[in-house]
């Protein structure tokens, strides 16, 4: 995901959600691609599902927020083709840039 400015900060009141796939730096894209390189963040990263997702975010806002912590970009969402169940995902919410 990224803020409307294809920056990979916070979303405010919208932003972009990106389908894409880990590759090497030097990768070359396939055409009619856009190559994303999302910057340097320490993430909090938890395993939720599908069905629970906003509940997730709305537990990770509240616990962020009691331990004075901010989210730095936007939060990525990381699913594996290999999860047993294909519901689980992780959301990975950067903490740090770096």
């Amino acid at each position: 995901m990224s803020d409307e400015s294809g920056q990979f900060k916070p979303w405010n009141n919208g932003g972009l959600y990106l389908a894409g796939v880990e590759v090497e730096n030097s990768a070359q894209k396939p055409e009619n691609w856009t190559k994303w390189t999302l910057p340097g963040f320490r993430y909090f990263v938890v395993e939720t599902t599908t069905y629970e997702m906003n509940k997730t975010y709305s537990d990770m806002w509240n616990y962020l927020t009691q331990n004075d912590l901010k989210i730095v970009g936007a939060v990525q969402e990381h699913q594996s083709i290999s999860a047993e169940n294909p519901e689980e995902l992780e959301l990975w919410f950067p903490i740090e840039r770096i």
